[in-house]
């Protein structure tokens, strides 16, 4: 529900601040992403910057030792948000997304572009989270409610409409493929709205 309340005010808010309504899309995604399984990236799928730092600091190093540094690296890599992220989305998403929901976008995103377009859009995220850094007027103001955009620099992204096409479609598939059966073990007194904890004071 934190989810979708999420995609919900970002839409509402993507007028008025752009920046924050796409971090908000992307972040509604994310929260579904925790202990989602991921696997190893093979080391020519590592960011380019990454392997390039690595290599040349592995240069002249035992064989065996860079080998094993190699696969250390890529195992971090595998339990960061940001593959995490990407191992939700593109396990969520079904030919429909592409086939039948895509008959009334414009420009909607292909399949080939998806898995780049869903890394850029956490990037995206990033970098206004880490340095306050502002999503590009040509990302949004001549939008013309299409799925994609493609900003000089950026080259194709998806949209704040493309953004929360995929997210309302990535989480109906989470919740039509969550565990429909009663979970013992949730407290439901403690999750009911409206409570308010406070901390007793010292004398009581």
């Amino acid at each position: 529900m934190r989810a979708i309340r999420r995609v919900v005010d970002a839409t509402q808010r993507a007028i008025e601040d752009p920046t924050v309504a796409y971090v908000d899309l992307v972040a509604a995604l994310e929260s579904l992403s925790e202990g989602t399984s991921v696997r190893a990236p093979t080391w020519d799928r590592m960011d380019g910057r990454k392997r390039k730092l690595i290599d040349g600091s592995l240069d002249g190093a035992d064989a065996d030792l860079a080998e094993r540094v190699r696969q250390a690296v890529m195992d971090a890599e595998r339990l960061g948000a940001s593959s995490r992220f990407q191992a939700l989305v593109l396990g969520h998403v079904s030919p429909g997304y592409f086939r039948a929901e895509a008959a009334g976008a414009t420009r909607p995103v292909r399949g080939a572009d998806l898995e780049r377009v869903v890394k850029l859009a956490y990037r995206i995220r990033s970098r206004n989270v880490h340095v306050l850094e502002e999503l590009p007027q040509e990302a949004w103001i001549l939008g013309d409610r299409a799925d994609t955009v493609t900003p000089p620099g950026l080259g194709i992204m998806l949209s704040h409409e493309g953004l929360a096409r995929l997210g309302r479609h990535v989480i109906r598939n989470f919740i039509d493929r969550a565990p429909a059966e009663v979970d013992p073990t949730f407290d439901w007194r403690a999750s009911l709205p409206g409570k308010v904890h406070l901390q007793i004071a010292p004398q009581y």
